[in-house]
């Protein structure tokens, strides 16, 4: 029941992952409605058992669940507690993430049995019985077997069982060699800290962050073009539209030079080309080196150092080697960029790379992704001026649904096409979801996508319209743009430009 739904055989820690964080927004909105404060957190754990089973454990401190709740909405299909009349009238401005019950069932593509252990948050669950209290146990073999709960054990969890819920899935098969990898895949951002165990006891954390314009992870794009020139922003509100509850925010950017706005220049100090490709890429034709760039380089260089020092003995040494390749090409770089040695080193440095980030000895060390993010820094700034060209990412941000990441469902940026470099910050978890159907993985085929696009290439291409006239973009840059726009959108723009706010 369900299992078809899903083509991600993994799929089923997402909605373990969702019903965690609208566990934990309950708690926090319940808290905070009485003047209090809350702390909520999730662990996600791999354990191999002595048989050789693989355990998966997901664990909250959110609201948990009362007798009630698990006998009239857990496991039921199309039923869910957060849309029932006794959630409702608690007026706490809740729309959760995780739908219509099918989330615990996906469980059962990849498992023979899961356990749940839960104890409500009193707070959030005012009258509770002495079995609720203390805690709740059950044990489910299948999607359409029968279970009992249980009052939890206190002899095999310790009197200080919190509150929230812990979920454990017995898998048929392995989920993989990195939990980690996979709770980051489906996770893009929360407001609380996410603790990772993997099987081999190794504990990472995926710490809290929320979603803000200004964070360094979303415009480090910008990182390897860094003052030769800049970006002017305008942001596009949305709210309600299409009948269900579309909230956001997109950010459009175009370059910005002795105060006028252009979409592409010449001769741009140490790039001969900039402009934008028609999917939203910043695209650079690099002329030179500029100081500040090496400086940044060498700044990273002296950062891997560092950081380096922390990791295996095994790795420590490759990684000076590095440091000191990249030393090397920076002297040459300082002369010119095409040069059969530049190369040479620019292929060895590469694969050096490579190495040290697919070693055992690396992986294993707790300060690897630190050093990890340095040697990407490093080999994204220096790739640019071996090769002549940047093609940067263009900001598009993650669309996402309270911190479940869509993108590889949507592609949102692909459909749009806007042309310009843009960034999503799109909230799609209210009321009348997009998402109405319980496969994820189908809504790209689904006609609501089609309505979606079709209004974001009306409001933005207004507000494009409007904001090249009022930024004097040269006449001939527009009509360069609107031949590759898309239909609707360059109509849109071009309604912009004779209609200016």
């Amino acid at each position: 029941m369900g299992v078809q739904l899903y083509r991600d055989q993994r799929v089923f820690v997402r909605e373990l992952l969702q019903n965690a964080l609208d566990a934990c927004r309950v708690s926090q909105i319940t808290a905070e409605k009485r003047g209090g404060n809350y702390t909520g957190s999730i662990h996600c754990a791999l354990r191999n058992t002595a048989d050789g089973e693989q355990i998966l454990e997901v664990s909250d401190r959110g609201s948990g669940m009362t007798k009630a709740i698990i006998g009239d909405f857990f496991m039921r299909v199309g039923r869910s507690y957060y849309h029932s009349f006794a959630f409702r009238r608690r007026q706490l401005g809740f729309e959760p993430i995780s739908q219509f019950g099918i989330g615990i069932l996906s469980c059962f593509m990849n498992a023979d049995r899961i356990e749940v252990e839960t104890r409500p948050d009193p707070l959030v669950h005012e009258t509770l019985d002495d079995d609720e209290r203390a805690g709740l146990h059950l044990e489910i073999s299948g999607p359409h077997e029968y279970f009992v709960v249980r009052r939890l054990n206190r002899d095999l969890v310790g009197d200080g069982f919190p509150q929230g819920t812990t979920v454990r899935v017995y898998l048929e098969r392995p989920l993989g060699p990195s939990l980690r990898r996979v709770v980051q895949e489906f996770l893009a951002r929360t407001p609380y800290n996410v603790s990772v165990e993997e099987s081999d006891h190794s504990r990472t954390e995926v710490v809290s962050r929320e979603f803000g314009f200004e964070d360094d992870a979303f415009l480090g794009v910008f990182e390897a073009a860094p003052g030769a020139f800049g970006y002017a922003h305008r942001d596009v509100e949305f709210n309600g539209a299409l009948g269900f509850d579309l909230r956001g925010t997109v950010r459009l950017f175009m370059l910005d030079r002795d105060a006028r706005r252009y979409l592409s220049l010449r001769d741009a100090g140490q790039y001969s080309v900039v402009g934008f490709s028609e999917m939203g890429e910043t695209l650079v034709n690099v002329a030179r080196m500029s100081d500040e760039v090496a400086g940044t380089l060498r700044s990273h260089v002296a950062e891997l150092r560092s950081t380096g020092a922390e990791v295996s003995r095994d790795a420590r040494g490759d990684i000076e080697q590095v440091a000191r390749v990249v030393e090397r090409l920076l002297e040459a770089l300082a002369h010119r960029h095409d040069s059969d040695e530049v190369n040479a080193q620019w292929v060895s440095l590469d694969a050096q790379i490579d190495a040290i980030r697919t070693s055992q000895a690396f992986r294993t060390s707790p300060r690897h992704p630190v050093v990890a993010g340095t040697l990407r820094r490093i080999r994204t700034g220096l790739e640019s001026f071996v090769t002549g060209n940047v093609s940067l990412a263009a900001p598009t941000g993650l669309l996402t649904q309270d911190g479940i990441d869509l993108s590889n469902a949507f592609y949102l940026s692909r459909h749009l096409r806007l042309g310009i470099a843009h960034m999503f910050n799109l909230d799609l978890c209210g009321k009348h979801r997009v998402t109405l159907t319980a496969s994820r993985n189908d809504i790209v085929a689904d006609h609501r996508l089609d309505a979606l696009v079709a209004h974001f290439h009306e409001r933005i291409g207004l507000e494009l319209g409007r904001w090249f006239t009022e930024e004097e973009v040269p006449p001939e840059q527009i009509d360069a743009y609107l031949r590759v726009a898309p239909k609707a959108l360059g109509a849109a723009v071009r309604r912009g430009l004779d209609s200016p706010s």
